[in-house]
């Protein structure tokens, strides 16, 4: 076992670390050096084991270590004289870890609780995860007990609840609460009194956070009833109010566009073969590029050749990237089309993604497909006698029912490379925040252009173990970037990368931390590879960083599809860049994050009353920082503000915007209507209101999370009422900013979107004005003091072209 040698005789003992967490000691007694160097010989073959092996010996070395004396595991007494009817039910969950954690094991009957033992359930890494038992028929409850796991990490079950009912809609987590689970220990059972509910599903989940849901054993103590089905579905439902966690976490998986290469689990076909070189190696999961080492896939020489890859099923689609063999010339693939849809014989007919003009040899050229939809992607050269041969092929995408991605802007056709994006990483230069092994630097390794994912073998980076590790790439030019695919570890503690971010810009600073953001990891599964639209944003760093916590990072390849722009420019951040993640720590720093856009700023300035803010111009760096008096979370608010523009309708306008880390948490939008839209995370309410112009008008929106109840004022007239958005709260910790819409936190604009105009008498407050109130802020003759914002006392920071002018007397229709 790896853990057992001790390297001198100074009564050390021997430490096992259990891949899931927790160490276990046992006395060692050291060997004569010969039986040690022989140990040592063997320990180096170990290393060279293959993923699959390495991960069963950890595991049977862990097994060997536990001592059941220590570990006791008694049998829990029945508190009922009811048999336990869960054992011949059926079972599913949310989702199932690994091979070790299938959903049946918690209810097999066995009193052991150590998972690697594959005694217990358990899920990946899910919002609200849940497990199921369905009993198959109608049950009179009067127990439930659950077995904690006993090897590691029993707080995860903190607050689970167990919910009885006969529905099954979101795994059985609408159905009604029995009880909840307030805290366990390590391989402890609880037994939960369920008060006789009716049901035929048992179900137990983890409410209002992200979790793994980890169960050894699930035992359900009740009698069989007989009742129709009106009496029984009276058990069944129950309200179910989300937390602001949770919708904020589900909304940031529906804008998502992390994606896994779909290719890996599809079918291929090609037109012909040659020799052996089938359709299948282009799905292998390999970047090999030598087709005279068998590589590659290998139509025979022929007109009009094509290769496709069956999804199985329609996926959306967010790009397809092609490796190309070392061994052939630029002209391979000249003319080749790339087509996506769901027709299998007519694959010409199908849309097209892209076309490859050129391609240098052994070249990754990724095209973006902007969420195609469609269950086919094929490559073909039409018109020509040609041989095709394509060494990988990789589909990265979400199957098209999907909720992650639903949401996301992928037809907005935003800045295209026509013709591929090279994997400019492969030329870079790659840094880390620390080596694993201090004398090694391990970090080039993500950049080798192998998907192998086996560190054991060599083939990945590692950090230590520290406070924010980050490792990032030089491209060593500035690169529009169109996305970026990170392969996680495959041997272990695939864990280890959720959460990491990617970062680009022209910082190098911490490692690009403060350059911004592309997109986060909420979850990888071991070896996989996420691809993540990155929408052309523009840098010469690109960096993967895990905020906010103390973590080991290691990447086993990281693909950065981008097309050289020029040389690099000076690029500005906002000071405190990267202090959002100094507040998830726990620090009290408010957040200011960085912007990408080459552009000065102004010192923090405070007042503004009398003047007014000018944006001359439509732009995507031009924009004006706000900090708050306070920073609280809002279960209600009014703004108010008086502006003026040139720009007519049909063009969308940011009026005003709040960002946090994943969300945009409050934006006012002149739409393209000419409507007026407040959005609070997510769909947004939409007020008919006179056309705005170049005189002034003055707007207020006012809303209360207790009822939903909201009104807009435009020059003192209110709107009929709305219900929005009830129970909702806003949360703080976010950038407030007027000129640009934030893509990302404090990044990410859109010169379409930007305002242009003047801005004046900005005033904000944590709570619902009076109708009275707000038309005498109208009339100027009162406003209170605002405790958010308030326009005579504003501290705010200007970035680009905007100015400040005297305003003047302030005319609005309406107005006496």
């Amino acid at each position: 076992a790896l853990g057992i040698w001790c390297w001198g005789a100074l009564g050390a003992q021997s430490r096992i670390r259990n891949p899931n967490g927790g160490l276990i000691s046992s006395p060692c007694t050291c060997p004569t050096p010969p039986a040690m160097l022989l140990r040592v010989l063997l320990l180096a073959m170990v290393v060279q084991k293959s993923m699959s092996d390495y991960y069963d010996s950890i595991r049977d070395d862990f097994l060997m270590q536990i001592d059941d004396e220590e570990l006791p595991l008694p049998e829990p007494t029945p508190p009922s004289t009811e048999p336990n009817v869960a054992l011949n039910g059926n079972t599913t969950q949310s989702s199932t870890y690994d091979k070790f954690g299938d959903s049946w094991n918690a209810i097999d009957g066995s009193t052991d609780n150590i998972y690697m033992k594959g005694v217990c359930s358990h899920t990946d890494l899910d919002i609200e995860p849940w497990w199921m038992v369905d009993l198959k028929a109608l049950y009179r409850i009067s127990y439930v007990s659950v077995t904690n796991r006993g090897d590691c990490c029993n707080e995860r079950l903190n607050g689970a609840e167990v919910r009885i009912g006969n529905s099954t809609k979101d795994g059985g987590t609408r159905n009604l609460r029995c009880n909840t689970i307030r805290t366990l220990g390590r391989g402890d059972t609880v037994h939960l009194h369920c008060e006789g509910m009716l049901g035929r599903y048992v179900t137990i989940t983890i409410p209002g956070r992200a979790e793994y849901l980890t169960l050894c054993e699930v035992k359900v103590y009740g009698v069989p009833v007989k009742v129709n089905a009106t009496d029984a579905l009276e058990y069944t439902e129950e309200s179910h109010e989300q937390s602001d966690l949770v919708t904020e976490l589900k909304n940031v998986l529906k804008l998502s566009s992390a994606a896994p290469n779909a290719a890996l689990t599809g079918r291929a076909y090609q037109s012909s073969v040659l020799g052996g070189a089938g359709p299948m190696k282009a799905i292998d999961g390999s970047l090999a590029r030598s087709n005279k080492s068998g590589n590659c896939a290998h139509t025979q020489q022929e007109t009009d050749p094509w290769w496709t890859v069956d999804l199985l099923s329609p996926f959306r689609i967010f790009s397809v990237a092609v490796t190309v063999p070392a061994d052939f010339g630029e002209e391979h693939l000249s003319g080749a089309q790339i087509r996506v849809g769901n027709s299998a014989s007519g694959r010409a007919k199908n849309p097209s993604c892209g076309s490859i003009t050129s391609v240098a040899p052994g070249d990754t050229l990724s095209f973006n497909c902007n969420g195609m939809e469609g269950r086919y992607v094929t490559i073909f050269i039409s018109g020509k006698e040609e041989a095709l041969v394509l060494c990988e092929v990789q589909v990265f995408g979400l199957p098209a029912d999907s909720t992650a991605g639903a949401e996301g802007n992928w037809n907005l056709d935003p800045v295209k490379a026509p013709h591929g994006a090279s994997n400019l990483a492969l030329k870079g230069i790659a840094s880390q925040s620390s080596n694993f092994v201090f004398y090694n630097d391990e970090s080039p390794k993500a950049i080798d252009g192998s998907l192998s994912s086996n560190y054991m073998a060599n083939f990945c980076t590692h950090t230590r173990k520290e406070f924010e590790p980050w490792w990032m790439v030089d491209l060593k030019v500035n690169a529009r970037v169109f996305s970026v695919a990170v392969t996680n570890r495959g041997d272990c503690c695939r864990e280890r990368i959720n959460g990491a971010e990617i970062h680009i810009g022209n910082s190098k600073e911490k490692g690009g931390k403060g350059n911004p953001k592309c997109g986060s990891i909420f979850r990888s599964g071991y070896g996989e590879t996420l691809s993540f639209t990155c929408h052309g944003m523009e840098g010469r760093y690109v960096s993967v960083v895990v905020p906010g916590r103390e973590e080991y990072l290691t990447l086993c390849e990281v693909q950065v599809f981008a097309v050289a722009t020029s040389a690099p420019t000076e690029f500005t951040q906002i000071p405190g860049a990267a202090a959002e993640t100094q507040q998830d720590a726990g620090s009290s720093t408010k957040p200011s994050i960085p912007t990408a856009m080459a552009t000065t700023e102004t010192p923090q300035q405070r007042g503004l009353f009398g003047r007014s803010l000018v944006f001359p111009v439509e732009s995507d760096n031009s924009y004006v920082i706000l900090t708050p008096e306070s920073s609280k979370t809002l279960k209600g608010f009014t703004l108010c503000m008086r502006i003026s523009t040139p720009l007519p309708e049909g063009r969308e306008i940011i009026l005003f915007s709040y960002r946090t880390k994943y969300f945009d948490a409050l934006n006012l939008w002149r739409e393209k209507d000419g409507r007026l839209g407040l959005y609070l995370s997510g769909a947004g309410e939409l007020y008919t209101i006179p056309q705005l112009g170049t005189d002034w008008t003055h707007l207020c929106v006012t809303w209360e999370s207790t009822h939903g109840r909201t009104h807009a004022y435009v020059n003192g007239k209110r709107s009929e009422t709305r219900y929005y958005r009830s129970r909702h709260r806003i949360s703080p910790g976010g950038i407030y900013m007027l000129g640009q819409d934030p893509d990302s936190l404090g990044g990410n604009f859109e010169a379409i979107q930007s305002f242009v105009g003047r801005i004046t008498d900005l005033y904000m407050w944590d709570r619902r004005l009076p109708e009275a109130i707000i038309l005498r802020a109208f009339h100027q003759d009162f406003i209170p003091e605002g405790n958010i914002f308030d326009w005579r006392s504003l501290s705010y920071q200007i970035w680009g072209n905007v100015t400040v002018e005297e305003r003047g007397k302030v005319v609005c229709e309406g107005a006496e």
